[in-house]
């Protein structure tokens, strides 16, 4: 049973029994404090290159469904409970919006007993991790100060660059776009635009196998867009210049470029939380 959280795998140690110690995620809200007591005074401070010794991460936490259904009989569910509060100014003294008590599944090893293996498995970020957290004018000022935006282009933006590695290592020919285009205060480089249903594949062999590797001559341009559905037979022989391509059923639709531009204040708010919508939408 899969669950994410953000955080830092620690090891932690109790201060009064040096033989007692707990590997866990530490949420990061929970870790800033921690480093402040007993790292340094700044908590996260940077090393020589300008980085954080404590880079942040994402998690999946796995449970193992035997013992988790004997932790849920024996708490009924219920998990310690803490107050994570967000503020709106450094100095702390403004809430940023109501405050609520929250429970973390990264608390969960607190109710195990015995002893147990853990291990980890790391991917780029690009890979696995693009968060869609906030609102269009938040997330500008993120690019302003020139990190990520967390918001819902640059999501979006990521899962389409996603797709496009993952078809280019499978074999398929795919010209990217270089050129970024301004969208409301935050500027992508979007194309080709591919979506890979999980009726057309799910894990990478699936993908190779669909798509045939390289012998397939399958071209896709930075100004085509495909969308992939359910489909038995292997794709070959895509040479998609500025059209729409949808492949589903062993068939092949062809339809109108898609260019985004601009959405405003009048679209529909799937649209204003982009910051783009598709032409003529």
């Amino acid at each position: 049973m899969p669950g994410e959280s953000m955080g830092a795998i620690c090891k932690l140690k109790d201060e009064k029994d040096s033989t007692k110690e707990l590997v866990i995620n530490v949420e990061y809200n929970q870790l800033d404090a921690l480093l402040k007591a007993k790292y340094h005074k700044d908590g996260d401070i940077k090393n020589d290159l300008g980085y954080s010794h404590f880079p942040g991460n994402t998690n999946t936490l796995v449970f193992k469904i035997p013992e988790y259904y004997e932790n849920l009989t024996k708490t009924g569910g219920v998990i310690p409970e803490f107050v994570n509060p967000k503020y709106a100014n450094a100095e702390k003294t403004v809430f940023k919006s109501p405050t609520r008590l929250e429970c973390m599944m990264q608390d969960y090893p607190k109710l195990l007993t015995g002893t147990g293996q853990v291990g980890f498995t790391m991917y780029e970020t690009w890979y696995c991790f693009s968060p869609a957290k906030n609102n269009i004018k938040d997330a500008a000022a993120c690019v302003a100060k020139g990190i990520p935006s967390y918001g819902a282009a640059e999501a979006e933006y990521n899962f389409f660059n996603w797709t496009n590695k993952m078809l280019e290592i499978a074999g398929v020919n795919i010209e990217k776009e270089t050129e970024k285009t301004d969208f409301n205060g935050m500027a992508f480089a979007f194309g080709p635009k591919i979506l890979l249903d999980p009726t057309f594949a799910i894990t990478f062999a699936e993908i190779k196998s669909k798509l045939a590797g390289a012998e397939a001559n399958n071209k896709i341009s930075k100004n085509a867009t495909l969308i992939l559905y359910d489909n038995d037979e292997d794709v070959k022989g895509l040479d998609l210049a500025t059209q729409t391509c949808i492949v589903s059923e062993n068939k092949q639709s062809i339809a109108p470029q898609i260019i985004f531009e601009n959405s405003t204040e009048g679209d529909e708010e799937v649209y204003r939380i982009r910051g783009y919508k598709p032409k003529h939408c």
